[in-house]
């Protein structure tokens, strides 16, 4: 229990908001018949928690390159976290170009 004390303040929230943004997901689940409904299979929840964990990871790599995350925005980092890394992701799958005069 003495581990979960040394998480910093803003990987809480990070996750926290991470968390709520998939939680939304289940306050649509109403508006939708029973056989649209995801399958709440493990893959389901394993998305559910690798969220959480992208959210609060990429805000402890913020706070270890020195940033100062206050409790908003740390929340929303938590929220965007697979949204950002997937862009960065989309953006590095082409081929690199060098200018040939550097």
């Amino acid at each position: 229990m003495e581990g979960f004390l040394l998480i910093p303040e803003a990987v809480w929230f990070a996750t926290g908001g991470a968390l709520a943004y998939k939680s939304l997901d289940f306050l649509e689940l109403h508006k939708l018949p029973k056989s649209q409904w995801p399958n709440f299979s493990v893959l389901y929840w394993l998305a559910f928690l690798l969220h959480a964990i992208l959210g609060g990871g990429l805000a402890y790599v913020y706070l270890r390159a020195g940033q100062n995350l206050g409790p908003i925005l740390a929340v929303n980092i938590g929220i965007t976290a697979p949204f950002l890394l997937r862009t960065i992701a989309n953006q590095a799958d082409g081929p690199i170009q060098v200018d040939p005069d550097a």
